[in-house]
């Protein structure tokens, strides 16, 4: 369990409760799923005429917890005692275990060249011409 901090968000009145999972993590052996290297995603962008990236809002909470994840990150404040459902921000496979369900999520279901990629919360999508680009997201 980490430490609860509480973090003003930019507005200046709204808050977030983030939790320090750096104990947690030191303990979490790495995933084998790896991370598109943004060079190779930068590189798909030249000669390129147009793109759009689309942010996926809060999807780590599209990811259910299994019930031994539930435990450790499970989480102790004034309130009681908390665990996730859904995977929280701060746990260090968390990017690798999204990006690989993005990547399931889009595999034959949509129409994008393979130098079209997703980036954890960030789909990048690429086209030389406007009428392509509309039939590849259309």
């Amino acid at each position: 369990m980490g430490p609860i901090v509480i973090v003003l968000k930019k507005n200046g009145v709204d808050i977030r409760m983030c939790i320090d999972y750096r104990v947690v993590n030191s303990f979490i052996q790495i995933s084998n799923y790896s991370l598109p290297l943004i060079d190779d995603l930068i590189t798909g962008f030249e000669g390129m005429m147009w793109f759009m990236s689309l942010d996926m809002a809060s999807g780590f909470w599209a990811v259910r917890m299994t019930e031994r994840a539930k435990l450790i990150s499970a989480f102790t404040c004034p309130f009681g005692h908390f665990q996730w459902v859904r995977m929280p921000f701060g746990l260090k496979n968390a990017p690798l275990i999204y990006q690989q369900m993005i990547n399931n999520c889009l595999w034959g279901f949509v129409r994008l060249p393979p130098k079209e990629e997703a980036l954890v919360d960030q789909d990048v999508l690429l086209s030389h011409g406007a009428m392509k680009w509309m039939q590849d997201v259309v």
